[in-house]
């Protein structure tokens, strides 16, 4: 394994610092430009309706977004679900809907296969009682 130069890793802090400074000011200069469309849309709405109805509707849009994101968050955080798929299963076929968690066939002794069948089911029940 080669150990890089010091240059090298001065180099590269040095364009990884430029990057994170240049993103931070894009996402500043966003956020001000931000600002300001929801400020034209305020005063649209004010001398189309009223203030009132302007700060109503401005009001129901951000709500509105925050309980959008929020629930992407929400689905964000979760564990993505893995559907276990037995390897070696030639019984297994997942357009007829056959248990995903039958032992494979044939690739054991028969005790075998009824000892970590009992296991299976054994972990199932646990699971499912919790």
């Amino acid at each position: 394994m080669m150990i890089p130069s010091p240059q090298l890793i001065k180099d590269r802090a040095a364009r990884t610092a430029k990057q994170i400074f240049l993103s931070v000011m894009g996402a500043l200069m966003a956020l001000v430009g931000l600002g300001f469309l929801i400020s034209a849309l305020w005063i649209y709405l004010a001398r189309l309706e009223g203030s009132l109805f302007a700060s109503l509707a401005v009001g129901v849009i951000f709500v509105l977004l925050a309980g959008i994101l929020f629930l992407l968050g929400k689905l964000a955080g979760r564990p993505p679900r893995v559907r276990a798929t037995p390897r070696g299963n030639a019984y297994y076929d997942p357009r007829v809907g056959a248990d995903p968690y039958a032992p494979p066939r044939g690739e054991y002794p028969p005790l075998l296969e009824a000892f970590i069948f009992g296991l299976n089911t054994a972990s199932r029940m646990r699971r499912r009682r919790r």
